[in-house]
């Protein structure tokens, strides 16, 4: 089936206010800022907002991956309409691909990679925590890793923008012996997890329960405003 069709389809349900001119143009602007995006086994990616993260930014992590052999994709989210999962999704993110997280386990101890990934992910939270520090909670975007494991699936660990920065680095340490234990996680699934500082460690949030919780909680707001 032709993609751009399946696409126009999509916005159809999604942004049903949109005529057919603005969904071509629409599709057109997302087809250019693919531009950035790279593909590879060497690749990590980051997906951002242009503004809380700007060019300079974009060159140093460009600049810190190419001396451990990593080249540095990329999307520029802003325009982009998605779905609204605020809560448990990561708007702004590193991903690493199985290949690279599995050559990480594989060198750990005699290999940089794992050190310069840390310090990318580090300076970009502390710059989204700074820009971000005077918005209200609702406001603020959540940033973090995603992680691919050895069957396909995608885990999130959510860093949240209130830790210390030793929090930040104790909680990225204790990412990959959470991939090591090859824990199953399901790939057609939301995995996403919040660290706590007291205990230190990952929890897998429930999210299908959240929902639920959350789905309940606004049919109760409407239920109220119609009595």
């Amino acid at each position: 089936m032709d993609e751009r069709k399946v696409y126009k389809d999509a916005l159809s349900k999604f942004a049903p206010e949109m005529t057919e001119e603005q969904q071509d143009k629409y599709i057109d602007f997302t087809e250019q800022k693919k531009s950035t995006v790279l593909r590879g086994d060497d690749v990590i990616h980051l997906n951002y907002f242009h503004g809380l993260i700007d060019e300079l930014d974009i060159k140093y992590i460009t600049a810190e991956f190419r001396d451990i052999n990593l080249r540095l994709s990329r999307y520029d989210k802003n325009g982009i309409i998605f779905g609204s999962l605020k809560d448990y999704s990561l708007q702004i993110s590193f991903a690493l691909s199985n290949p690279i997280v599995q050559g990480i386990i594989a060198g750990l101890t005699v290999n940089a990679v794992w050190a310069g990934v840390k310090k990318a992910v580090w300076f970009i939270w502390k710059k989204i925590m700074l820009e971000q520090m005077s918005l209200p909670e609702k406001s603020k975007m959540n940033f973090g890793l995603r992680v691919e494991t050895t069957n396909g699936a995608w885990v999130d660990f959510k860093l949240d923008g209130n830790f210390s920065e030793q929090t930040v680095l104790t909680a990225l340490d204790k990412i990959l012996p959470i991939i090591q234990q090859k824990r199953q996680f399901e790939r057609d699934k939301l995995n996403f997890l919040i660290f706590d500082p007291e205990n230190n460690e990952w929890n897998l949030v429930d999210t299908m329960a959240e929902f639920r919780r959350i789905a309940n909680e606004q049919q109760l707001k409407r239920n109220s405003a119609n009595i």
